[in-house]
């Protein structure tokens, strides 16, 4: 798609668009795929000519006729979608604890947000209204929880882009609930069963990102500390099994939805996790919660000691997948 760019336009913006991307990758683990379907979709393309190659080829074209005249025009659209992508990532950097995409389910699902931050010019997060803030990250955690462009996604991404910037000022978070209420799953939030029903395997491959990146905002949130004194930062942390794997095999658990069932997982200090090894819950947890009284429910881990034995393991699970559930039930409230 590069190649068809600068063989149309000067090599200096497709170098540009190849430094954007560079700089946002290792910042923001960003793909290539979202930068150029949003940057694209500013000049006018549809989803559909930027993600088909004969579709864009043909599409460059009618783009360089139609910015012929308009020699600085392809730049201003570079830096004022540079600008807006940033605003985004600082955004759910300072609000989630998100400086990483990787648990981000669909990174497709930032389009909207670089769109609307784009159509109002914001240059930092102080420019965005308090209430299309709340509306902008409310969106973002029910349309990356359900999944909303894990199939057909041209469609469904042109369709919210159009609503975007069909609004008037506002971020239109109704209309794009309504949009996806017309869509599989036809969710428009994060509901309770989703949650305190989810005995899954989240660690097999993408299926569960969707929960660890729920659980990451949850203890950011929290203000939760990685047990070693830190604030929790998930890429650097380690992914801890409560009631370690080990344990629970030696126990004659071994059914792999309710090993790493979310309510089984949190994020530590990896030389902690490596410390607590296969050590059960009721021997440790103990200690750290004596070290840092607030540990317990920063994490969302049950003060019920009694939960702490493996003969009350599917206990604790349902116990705290209640837990992860109310401070979820929370945060949505606290953003609608």
């Amino acid at each position: 798609f590069l190649s068809f760019f600068a063989a149309a336009f000067p090599k200096k913006e497709k170098d540009r668009i190849i430094e954007i991307h560079e700089d946002l990758s290792t910042r923001f683990e960003l793909d290539l795929e979202p930068l150029i379907r949003f940057i694209f979709s500013k000049m006018e393309m549809t989803q559909n000519q930027v993600t088909k190659v004969s579709s864009f080829k043909n599409a460059i074209s009618g783009l360089k006729d139609r910015y012929a005249k308009e020699k600085g025009r392809i730049s201003d659209i570079l830096e004022a979608s540079a600008r807006a992508t940033n605003v985004v990532i600082q955004l759910l950097d300072e609000e989630f604890g998100l400086s990483t995409t990787q648990y981000v389910p669909s990174q497709n699902v930032l389009l909207p947000l670089f769109d609307f931050a784009h159509v109002r010019s914001f240059e930092k997060v102080l420019d965005i209204p308090p209430a299309d803030k709340k509306k902008m990250l409310f969106w973002f955690v029910v349309a990356s929880f359900n999944g909303i462009y894990s199939s057909s996604p041209n469609h469904k991404i042109e369709e919210d882009l159009g609503i975007v910037r069909g609004s008037k000022k506002r971020f239109p978070l109704d209309e794009l609930l309504a949009a996806m209420k017309s869509r599989s799953p036809h969710r428009t939030s994060i509901e309770k069963g989703d949650v305190v029903q989810a005995y899954s395997n989240v660690l097999r491959g993408r299926s569960g990102k969707e929960y660890l990146m729920l659980l990451d905002i949850l203890l950011f949130k929290n203000k939760a500390t990685d047990w070693a004194g830190k604030p929790v930062v998930s890429e650097k942390a380690a992914i801890h099994h409560i009631f370690p794997r080990e344990f629970l095999k030696e126990n004659e658990e071994n059914r792999d939805d309710r090993i790493n069932c979310l309510g089984n997982l949190t994020f530590i200090s990896p030389s902690v996790n490596s410390e607590i090894g296969d050590e059960p819950p009721e021997s440790y947890l103990a200690g750290y919660a004596k070290s840092d009284a607030s540990m317990l429910d920063q994490h969302l881990i049950p003060n019920n000691k009694k939960l702490w034995s493996v003969d009350r393991f599917d206990d604790f699970l349902e116990a705290r997948l209640t837990l992860i559930w109310k401070r979820t039930r929370e945060l949505l409230s606290e953003l609608e």
